[in-house]
């Protein structure tokens, strides 16, 4: 395990986020469609099939069931689109070198140190994060088994009814799944390895967007950081400023790059966690209580939660990318040379484009949008419970 989280390689890049991609079949400028055409069939067979066909015992049951399908449809199809726009990905990891050994060929130590303490940073991050992810899944993935072995021995000890706990609420291809040990085994042996599968897979999505945002910030945040420096004697160097000039165009194919890659699946973000959050509050309202409640509890945190990150993320992306502007203007462009003057402008008219992440191109993903998203998903609570 330490020598997966152990990556020599130069800052510039999310490395480790790269490297979740590669089990899964996009590495190293490869596409390997079989190997994610591989774990997108497991899902389909063991998750997405019974879900759908196999019935509930109850609308509760069916509600739950629905929510937890919709939270693994958004991961495996989110990361199927990762997969299709590869050669995107492959051109933005490629620029993103660019800009970085750039950085590090310059002399400006505060863009080599802000560079090296970002690509630490989301380093631990990413890594910390894979290890909760890991130690919650084996905790998910066996708690069930013992949990029910634990009550059919002590049924038979006491000659009372076994309680099946199931790692997720479906029938499984009509098996007595929730009276019959024999077929309850034959359900749940297939679902440990599927829950590893399906936290590797949530955890690879949610890494390369957050980690491939928050690297297109620093691009920005860089560009602003040279501008300031340059710009603080008049004149300023004429072939420095031509580098700006060069890295910011750098960091904007970076942030297209981005968008092409993240749009199709922040829509689907958006319309999946509504989906899901007003199921999970209708659930909510029910007055039976089950052991399920914690199951979609946890699914509406961890469903806020990612939703929250891509916007707050959205939103600093656009931030930076606006301070571009501001740097331009703050350097005095106006009494530099005229060819030093002309360059400025040309960054001063490209940082008026609007900069971010959007979902479907219908709307930018930002921390005004997570509010309407809350009212929206409000909303359609409010319509389903009286439907139902």
């Amino acid at each position: 395990m330490i020598r997966f989280f152990t990556i020599h390689k130069p800052p510039g890049v999310p490395h480790l986020a790269l490297k979740l991609l590669h089990a899964v079949g996009i590495a190293n400028g490869e596409t390997f469609s079989h190997r994610f055409t591989a774990v997108y069939l497991l899902f389909i067979f063991i998750v997405a099939i019974p879900k759908l066909f196999c019935g509930y015992t109850s609308f509760e049951a069916s509600v739950v069931g629905l929510a937890e399908l919709f939270f693994q449809l958004n991961n495996f199809t989110g990361l199927l689109l990762v997969l299709v726009s590869s050669k995107q990905l492959q051109c933005l990891v490629r620029v993103g070198q660019t800009i970085a050994d750039e950085v590090f060929q310059c002399a400006q130590t505060d863009m080599r140190q802000l560079l090296t303490s970002h690509h630490k940073r989301m380093h631990t991050w990413t890594r910390y994060y894979c290890l909760v992810i890991l130690y919650t899944v084996s905790i998910f993935a066996t708690a069930p088994i013992c949990a029910t072995f634990w009550s059919y021995v002590r049924a038979a000890h006491r000659n009372t009814t076994a309680q099946y706990v199931l790692h997720m609420e479906e029938d499984f291809y009509g098996l007595q799944i929730r009276s019959s040990l024999r077929s309850y085994l034959m359900f749940a042996i297939p679902m440990v390895p599927t829950s590893y599968v399906c936290a590797y897979v949530g955890c690879a999505k949610i890494m390369i967007v957050f980690n491939f945002t928050s690297y297109c910030t620093v691009y920005f945040r860089l560009v602003a950081l040279q501008l300031q420096y340059q710009t603080r004697t008049v004149p300023s160097d004429r072939d420095s400023i031509r580098t700006i000039v060069a890295m910011h165009q750098q960091a904007l194919c970076c942030a297209d790059l981005l968008e092409t890659i993240v749009s199709p699946i922040m829509l689907m973000q958006i319309v999946l966690c509504v989906l899901m959050s007003s199921s999970m509050v209708l659930y909510f309202t029910f007055p039976t209580m089950s052991g399920h409640m914690i199951n979609v509890l946890l699914l509406f945190l961890v469903v806020s939660t990612e939703t929250f990150g891509y916007c707050y993320l959205g939103t600093q992306l656009s931030m930076e990318s606006a301070r571009i502007a501001y740097a331009v203007y703050n350097g005095k462009w106006e009494q530099q040379p005229r060819e030093i003057a002309k360059h400025l402008q040309l960054i001063l008219l490209r940082a008026q484009k609007p900069i971010g992440i959007t979902a479907g191109k219908f709307c930018f993903i930002n921390m005004e949008q997570f509010a309407k998203l809350l009212k929206t998903t409000y909303s359609v609570f409010i319509l389903l419970r009286d439907l139902l």
